[in-house]
């Protein structure tokens, strides 16, 4: 008789998966880090073969592993539309998707097609704003549902990634210990900012804001261009024009950073389960294949 696969354990699965470390799926799945930990090593007794490995860059996918997740997200989207089927609810009526405004361009290119697919009787409404603004819109009721940058000291909604977060310099940009580090400073209220300013207040060298802006990209531009250094989500690194400050460059051991940003779902009070699972499967979808165009 063949082995039947678990849908709970492809469910754990995919959460690790997607999010690459165990921590995180531990709290998508409400379950303890431990307990993830045991479903994974049954997972793969099951399949008979590794799965996952463990790497500094958290956990990663053996070619195996890749296979199984392709079929778990479809095996388990087929769950969710059978029941959905059944129970006779069809998604549909008009809900409000709040975006981070940085990450606003590419979502609605990947994330709104395939929202499109799933729900095409939903009505949607897409708010570009600060995770920060993001969260109070949520808490008003006037965005349903939204991804929103984690911040320390508060749990809130699912846990979609994580991505590093790291000082980053163009090859243009010559750094000189006898002058004030340049930097480009994100001016607006912001986690990235926080972090920006924390590590300079700490650190004993001299610094001069020399660029300012509230959008991301325009400082992802300035380090490009040679105009600054800048702390950055590792999605918004422009591959092959920046580059993460490596250990021979001046400062390099003060503005060494061992931070990682995570991205949440976070909705409001009495939203359909199924429905609330289907976007974090399109959130996480889309997330995947604008990590594809920028590698």
């Amino acid at each position: 008789m063949d082995t039947l696969l678990d849908l709970e354990l492809l469910r754990t699965f995919v959460a690790v998966a997607e999010t690459g470390e165990i921590k995180l799926a531990a709290e998508r799945v409400y379950r303890s880090s431990g307990a993830v930990s045991m479903q994974m090593k049954r997972l793969q007794e099951l399949a008979g073969c590794e799965l996952l490995l463990r790497s500094h860059r958290g956990v990663v996918l053996t070619d195996a592993g890749k296979v199984l997740l392709s079929r778990s997200q479809q095996m388990l989207a087929l769950n969710s539309s059978t029941l959905a089927a059944l129970s006779g609810k069809d998604i549909s009526g008009q809900l409000t998707f709040g975006i981070p405004t940085d990450y606003a361009a590419d979502f609605t290119r990947h994330f709104m097609p395939l929202l499109r697919a799933k729900m095409p009787n939903l009505a949607a409404k897409v708010v570009c704003d600060r995770s920060r603004h993001l969260r109070k819109k949520r808490q008003a009721g006037t965005v349903d549902i939204a991804i929103v940058a984690g911040e320390p000291g508060i749990k809130d909604g699912m846990p979609l990634w994580s991505e590093s977060v790291n000082w980053v310099k163009s090859p243009k940009l010559s750094l000189n210990t006898e002058q004030p580090v340049p930097i480009a400073l994100f001016d607006g209220d912001c986690l990235i900012r926080d972090l920006t300013l924390a590590t300079l207040e700490n650190a004993d060298i001299r610094y001069e804001v020399v660029f300012t802006s509230p959008v991301l990209d325009n400082i992802a531009e300035a380090v490009y261009n040679g105009l600054a250094i800048s702390l950055l989500p590792e999605s918004l690194h422009k591959f092959g024009q920046t580059q993460q400050m490596l250990p021979s460059e001046p400062f390099h051991d003060i503005f060494t950073l061992n931070e990682r940003l995570t991205f949440n779902l976070i909705y409001t009070q009495g939203q359909n389960a199924h429905t609330v699972e289907t976007i974090s499967t399109c959130f996480l979808h889309a997330h995947q294949q604008l990590q594809s165009v920028s590698t």
